[in-house]
């Protein structure tokens, strides 16, 4: 099928707008926020989630396939997709020590990243500070695996 100059005119205004469109949502390496439908997308690398991948890279390789890294709501359910204004989220650390499994989480509520700027009128602005919400994602992913990494050593060498 041949396209008519008029459909060539018609693709390239959608292309700009939806250029622009992309431009006001934001990305980081484990997220994308979504303002038009006010929510999260959590990315993934692999069939594994990023933030999964991630934690995964600081701890040591014959660890890393008993640790985990899920994303739920607070329904407990698995999700890729976080509605924020409707939900929180939990991010849950799962490990296995072999005999005995562990949970590590944070409950996460959208409130806490939101940033309220009011000007002399006292009109407010509230938006999510998304650099502070992926900031604390990876100071909490970076933290919890130097501990299990620590904690994993510690094991490995008493058994030696």
């Amino acid at each position: 099928m041949e396209r008519g100059n008029t459909t060539d005119f018609i693709l390239k205004q959608f292309r700009k707008k939806t250029k622009r469109i992309i431009k006001k949502d934001l990305y980081t390496e484990f997220f994308y926020l979504n303002r038009s439908r006010r929510v999260i997308e959590f990315l993934e690398h692999e069939d594994s989630l990023a933030m999964n991948t991630f934690f995964r890279e600081f701890l040591p390789k014959e660890f890393r396939d008993f640790v985990h890294v899920k994303v739920y709501n607070d329904s407990e359910e698995s999700v890729k997709t976080w509605y924020y204004d409707e939900e929180n989220l939990v991010v849950v650390i799962q490990v296995n020590w072999g005999k005995k499994q562990q949970e590590i989480s944070i409950d996460v509520d959208i409130d806490l990243f939101k940033v309220t700027i009011i000007d002399q009128d006292q009109n407010d602005v509230k938006s999510i500070d998304y650099v502070m919400f992926n900031d604390y994602l990876i100071s909490f992913l970076t933290l919890q695996a130097r501990n299990l990494a620590q904690t994993f050593e510690v094991l490995a060498n008493n058994k030696s």
